[in-house]
């Protein structure tokens, strides 16, 4: 949605989807948590001083306001105010933090909500909550479901492809111009496992969901469309669910190397987490520097670590098995 101007520093837009996925947030509010808040963690090889780093967090701003806009009263818009320069700095000061923790998982674990875009400094890498969406699917364990596809298999394995719609924008919507909007939905989907039993008819099961052209010339309501391109029921009763997003090649977005006439930046890592307070095991999954990456955030009341570590295992010698690779 483009911004409207409402005065000479003033400037509002609507939420677009972004409405449903700040309502989705607010339901972790009574536990001081935001519910599927995506945070990243990057880990440069020399940290840049705080002042510089202040500098490009500004220059942020300017190229993309968006991570400065708040929503008005009514929680209907979200508005952003052009600063003057000692409103710009108080601004940097307010959501650029130093701390002390080494730890990204720790920070991550104890951050306070908060409606503002925030970037952390701990002495060894870069932390920041953000909303990027990422392509996932949701998949709910159907019975007599062997995970890995050994044995007798029955029943149906639904859940959601969630489709990114920014490539079906026209411009500016679908370049980095709009890159901090968000425009996605989950479709449903039902696999007959007695016919895809093996990882290879899943896998070509799963692909061929994310492989379909779901253009259009004429513009489409939501909710039409939805109905127009599911496969199935909407998936009722759900209580456990696994949710897989794969988050792609990360160098493709965010280079190992940044170099300028001052100075050469390196990085050396990414992560990325996702806030939880319910039954969902969300798990990410990503390509950094040719290696395939995987993190998992689970709500401790309803998981044990250890639950969650023998499960992992199990799905990473499944996967590696199934890839060939060792």
């Amino acid at each position: 949605m483009p911004w409207h101007p409402v005065s000479t520093n003033r400037y509002e837009r609507a939420f677009d989807s972004l409405k449903f996925d700040w309502g989705i947030a607010e339901a972790g509010a009574p536990l001081q948590k935001q519910l599927y808040l995506v945070s990243c963690s990057l880990k440069p090889q020399h940290l840049a001083p705080v002042k510089e780093a202040r500098q490009a967090w500004k220059a942020l701003r300017r190229q993309y306001p968006q991570i400065a806009a708040v929503a008005d009263k009514s929680g209907t818009r979200l508005t952003y105010t052009v600063p003057s320069p000692e409103e710009l700095e108080a601004w940097v000061h307010d959501i650029f933090l130093v701390v002390e923790e080494s730890s990204a998982t720790h920070l991550y674990q104890t951050l306070p909500p908060s409606s503002l875009f925030c970037l952390y400094k701990p002495p060894f890498f870069a932390f920041w909550p953000t909303a990027r969406p990422s392509r996932s699917w949701m998949a709910r364990k159907p019975p007599n479901f062997d995970p890995t596809t050994r044995g007798h298999v029955s029943g149906r394995y639904t859940g959601f492809n969630v489709i990114d719609h920014r490539k079906y924008l026209s411009t500016p919507y679908n370049g980095p111009d709009a890159a901090v909007a968000v425009y996605h939905t989950g479709i449903p989907f039902s696999v007959d496992l007695a016919a895809n039993h093996d990882f290879a008819s899943l896998a070509a099961a799963f692909a061929r969901g994310y492989k379909r052209d779901l253009s259009r010339k004429e513009s489409r309501n939501i909710f039409t469309f939805l109905a127009e391109s599911s496969s199935t029921r909407p998936i009722i009763g759900c209580r456990r669910i696994l949710e897989l997003s794969s988050v792609g090649v990360v160098n493709d977005y965010l280079p190992a190397e940044y170099e300028d006439i001052a100075r050469k930046l390196e990085v050396q890592g990414w992560l990325i987490a996702v806030e939880c307070i319910n039954r969902l095991l969300l798990t990410n999954v990503w390509t950094w520097d040719g290696q395939m990456q995987l993190a998992v955030n689970w709500n401790e009341s309803f998981y044990e670590e250890e639950f969650v570590t023998i499960f992992l295992d199990s799905w990473m010698l499944t996967l590696t098995r199934e890839l060939g690779v060792n």
